[in-house]
């Protein structure tokens, strides 16, 4: 099962990024609202966006979300 889903994750990257090459590539990424969204926001976020990727964060109230 654990194969199936990495070959799965494979197969899906190489597809995705196969076709994305040219258009603005957009990250998707969720937090609970904390330190770690904040440390994503100050330290990560801006090196991702000088590269060319566009983020949108979502930071959920709780785990149900």
């Amino acid at each position: 099962m654990r194969r199936l889903f990495l070959a799965a994750c494979a197969a899906l990257a190489l597809t995705a990024g196969s076709g994305a090459a040219f258009a603005q590539q957009v990250i998707r990424i969720g937090f609970f609202p904390g330190p770690y969204a904040d440390q994503f926001k100050r330290a990560i976020q801006p090196g991702l966006e000088a590269k060319g990727y566009k983020i949108q964060l979502t930071e959920f109230s709780n785990a149900i979300q």
